[in-house]
């Protein structure tokens, strides 16, 4: 199974109350201080909505965050949700994306610009979709599931 926990730690130059993690990602002695450094990736200003999970296929168990407003992702280095795992079916740019809309406080899935297409609980993205916690992402051969944070009980306040 995926292991997925949640830390309340202080983050170093980072406005949070925890970071989701997997153990291999964050390894805490016993004598931590409870401060460790923020991931280059994670930026003040850019709060976490939501994780897509990888549960099956290349990169399993790994997670990318899904932010506010537009979310591309694709195996390229200027996707914001990076899925470089060696599944070479998913697009460089763009496979599809992710947008959160805070006002609304609603997730939607679309198909991105690539020729192979994203599906979402095992039917075709062809429009605009709502996109519900726990839903199940297919790209390529990688299959992610949908780990909401924000939504009607919560969203951080402008961001």
């Amino acid at each position: 199974g995926v292991d997925l926990t949640l830390r309340k730690a202080k983050i170093r130059g980072v406005e949070s109350f925890g970071m989701m993690c997997s153990a291999r990602e964050l390894e805490l002695g016993e004598d931590h201080d409870g401060i460790i450094e923020a991931p280059a990736q994670a930026k003040v200003g850019d709060p976490v909505a939501g994780w897509l999970v990888i549960v099956a296929g290349k990169g399993s168990g790994n997670f990318v965050k899904i932010g506010h407003g537009q979310n591309s992702i694709g195996r390229g280095p200027d996707s914001r949700a990076q899925l470089d795992y060696g599944d070479n079916h998913i697009s460089r740019s763009r496979h599809a994306v992710i947008t959160y809309d805070a006002l609304g406080r609603m997730f939607y899935v679309q198909q991105g610009d690539g020729k192979n297409l994203t599906y979402l609980d095992d039917k075709p993205v062809l429009a605009p979709t709502v996109l519900e916690n726990g839903s199940e992402i297919t790209m390529g051969q990688t299959r992610l599931r949908f780990v909401a944070l924000c939504g009607p009980d919560f969203s951080w306040p402008e961001a």
